[in-house]
């Protein structure tokens, strides 16, 4: 198997989260989120989703950007500058507060976790909060995000 995913799935990212963007959001302060989110989509739909997409590689977030960034049709970064602008971005975003959910059962006896793409650990569903955006919309967010579940009318700033 190939350590690259097909530059078909790589042309159909491309055009979904990067191409077609305004070109503000090309910037290299902004770029990064949605190559971002372009990650997110390969690890959800095409990595894990091997009937449709059987023998994609597993690829680290830096790895994927590398690819992305290689074979877009107009130049993003020089790519001589790519791992330097990558540890920035996420330099930037490991100040980024982060928030979730704790979820039990009636009886308090169960919790649910949600494990990471690798199968390595197990967490609360959670995310980082978008700009203008409070605490508690960030954990309801999150938490649909992850699982799925509503959680809005459920949560409260009232602390018992």
């Amino acid at each position: 198997m190939s350590n690259k995913p097909t530059f078909e799935i790589i042309d159909e990212i491309l055009c979904r989260f990067i191409v077609n963007l305004p070109k503000k959001e090309l910037k290299t302060d902004r770029i990064f989120f949605h190559m971002q989110e372009a990650y997110w989509f390969y690890e959800d739909f095409v990595f894990q989703n091997k009937d449709f997409h059987p023998k994609q590689p597993y690829l680290t977030e830096k790895n994927f950007g590398q690819i992305l960034f290689e074979r877009c049709p107009f130049k993003i970064c020089d790519l001589r500058d790519y791992y330097r602008l990558y540890k920035d971005f996420h330099d930037y975003q490991s100040q980024i507060p982060v928030y979730g959910a704790i979820l039990l059962n009636k009886t308090l006896d169960k919790v649910l976790l949600v494990m990471n793409i690798r199968q390595t650990n197990y967490s609360f569903p959670k995310g980082k909060i978008n700009q203008n955006e409070s605490e508690l919309d960030c954990a309801a967010r999150e938490v649909w995000e992850e699982i799925g579940f509503p959680i809005t009318n459920m949560i409260s700033e009232k602390v018992a």
